[in-house]
């Protein structure tokens, strides 16, 4: 029984050494956070470059819910102003051509 034990604690030994072997490794690899830290900087839009939904989808010609299905898949943007949605006039100036002209819509 004290082989098999002894057998057992060395294996999780051995275990534990690779682990930490495999973090310090990993750790230098890994670019450190200060550096690869970025400032995201936000775009902010005017009126007159967004859109509400029922614009959108009476623009496109296309149902409320085929609108959100896009939003949802990320092909259209959605900007959030307080509990408004908006989308941005120009991608859905774009979906006319990949979008709509595709599905036979004028």
């Amino acid at each position: 029984m004290r082989n098999r034990s002894e057998a057992i604690y060395q294996t999780l030994l051995a275990m534990l050494s690779l682990l930490q072997e495999r973090k310090a490794a990993q750790n230098a690899v890994e670019p450190k956070e200060e550096e690869s830290t970025e400032i995201q900087q936000v775009k902010t839009y005017t009126e007159e470059e967004l859109m509400t939904v029922r614009e959108a989808y009476l623009e496109l010609k296309i149902s409320r819910n085929t609108l959100d299905a896009l939003r949802r898949q990320k092909k259209l943007t959605s900007i959030f102003k307080k509990r408004n949605v908006r989308l941005i006039r120009a991608e859905v100036e774009d979906a006319k051509k990949w979008y709509c002209l595709i599905k036979g819509k004028s």
